[in-house]
């Protein structure tokens, strides 16, 4: 009876922390943190194009993103893949939750307006693998140049205890 009852309680604890971290990673930090007016550093920078399409790679240690944008008058499409990195693909089987983000600023760095490109949970590593997105948003005046921001959380499948986690995540300001 004992032991049913730890299962149970520590079903519902999972629950309640996969659910908390949704709400977190999903974006919820811009109703207790504002972005606007805050700054990010020029090495994160992608500079936008004034009219027409660019594509770029966005790598680091987590991911690896193709990404094409267009921009047409005050019209941003973006569009692209996600791929986790290495050390997410071969330590782990299940990102748990994953959001992504396009920072938009304007020609100082200062943060104009933070957009969610994507979020998704339970991706089975092994055989989903990767994430498309695609949006098109109307860029706030003087929009120069974006940055992405992503949080998401790994874990390596085992049960209760027995599962590995890593929380990743880059939120280039300050």
């Amino acid at each position: 009876m004992e032991d049913s009852l730890n299962l149970v309680f520590s079903r519902c604890g999972k629950l309640l922390s996969l659910i908390l971290g949704m709400v977190l990673v999903a974006g919820c930090q811009s109703l207790l943190f504002d972005p606007r007016g805050h700054t990010v550093p020029e090495a994160k920078l992608i500079i936008l194009p004034q009219s027409g399409d660019y594509s770029g790679i966005y790598k680091n240690e987590d991911l690896n993103m193709a990404y094409k944008l267009v921009r047409n008058q005050g019209q941003l499409s973006i569009s692209g893949t996600v791929r986790f990195a290495d050390r997410i693909m071969m330590g782990f089987a299940i990102v748990q939750v994953f959001h992504l983000d396009a920072i938009l600023v304007d020609p100082q760095g200062k943060v104009l307006n933070m957009t969610g490109l994507t979020s998704a949970s339970a991706v089975n590593i092994l055989y989903d693998g990767s994430i498309d997105f695609s949006r098109t948003m109307t860029l706030p005046p003087n929009t120069a140049a974006l940055a992405f921001s992503y949080g998401g959380i790994a874990l390596s499948g085992g049960s209760g205890e027995d599962s590995d986690r890593m929380d990743f995540w880059d939120y280039p300001l300050y």
